[in-house]
């Protein structure tokens, strides 16, 4: 796993990772990720927005964002100390509307631009760098 050592005096952010500033009430949600058999999405990774799933269940059920369906995400995959990729009937915590979680950019982005039709960025940064976003979900 690419964790750090959980006894460090001043632990790295990881992608995927709440950002506990001040007044933030994170909206966090368990889901059961559940994509269809034949998906090429078949994981799901710690900062990885997921949707919602077709499916009975009292757990909602989610599917990777980039899967194939209408449906806007509802919100981004937070890390797990213990596992770090996701597979089929695995149970997640997803961060929805209103949370604000470190995500890594793809390309540079400027404060208050839209992050990947997530949310919007509180920080700029260059391509590869760790951000703060705040989810913009459905929920």
């Amino acid at each position: 796993m690419a964790f750090t050592e959980l006894n460090r005096f001043a632990p790295e952010v990881l992608e995927g990772q709440l950002a506990l500033v001040n007044g933030n009430q994170p909206n966090v949600l368990n889901v059961m990720f559940y994509p269809f058999e034949d998906s090429e999405y078949q994981t799901v990774k710690a900062g990885e927005a997921v949707k919602l799933q077709q499916g009975k269940s009292l757990t909602p059920l989610v599917k990777h964002n980039e899967d194939i369906g209408s449906y806007p995400p509802i919100g981004v995959v937070l890390v797990n100390q213990k596992k770090d990729t996701f597979k089929a009937g695995d149970m997640v915590e997803v961060a929805c509307r209103g949370s604000i979680v470190y995500l890594r950019t793809r390309d540079p982005i400027h404060r208050g631009d839209s992050y990947r039709n997530i949310g919007t960025s509180l920080d700029e940064g260059d391509a590869g760098e760790i951000i703060r976003v705040s989810i913009g979900g459905i929920l």
